[in-house]
């Protein structure tokens, strides 16, 4: 697999958290990824299909590409791009993000992941790849 842009990162990722899942793992890293995953995808579909109409939308979606926060990725989708992004991609969005930080890194909102946890990040990097390989579909007529 060639990694040529978020799409192939996130895959990659996806994959080794999905073999990683099938073989009864539950690690942090586990989670903390599902997140990057899901950032990758959005990313993805941001840097190839937005265009920019101006220098301050430019610079709004170079500062949207240096961020982590998937809220802040999927806001730009809705407001920016126009993009409808549906309740369960909503909802997954919102159960991963701060996986990243919490699972990643001591302090008071800190935790050990348990399988529940592991089902919530693989449902999430499911339902993100699902939303953009639609929009992508739609977009160009095939993946």
């Amino acid at each position: 697999m060639s990694l040529q842009n978020y799409y192939d990162f996130a895959e990659n990722d996806r994959m080794f958290i999905m073999a990683a899942h099938q073989n009864g793992m539950v690690y942090n890293s586990m989670c903390s990824l599902a997140q990057k995953v899901c950032e990758r995808y959005l990313k993805h579909y941001i840097e190839k299909y937005y265009i920019p109409e101006d220098e301050a939308s430019r610079d709004r979606a170079a500062e949207v590409m240096r961020a982590h926060s998937l809220t802040k990725l999927e806001r730009f989708l809705r407001d920016a791009m126009e993009i409808d992004v549906d309740d369960a991609t909503h909802n997954a969005i919102r159960d991963v993000n701060g996986y990243y930080y919490e699972t990643s890194y001591p302090g008071e909102d800190s935790f050990f992941v348990n399988e529940r946890d592991i089902e919530i990040a693989v449902a999430a990097m499911t339902k993100c790849k699902e939303f953009i390989d639609r929009l992508i579909i739609e977009r160009d007529g095939h993946d």
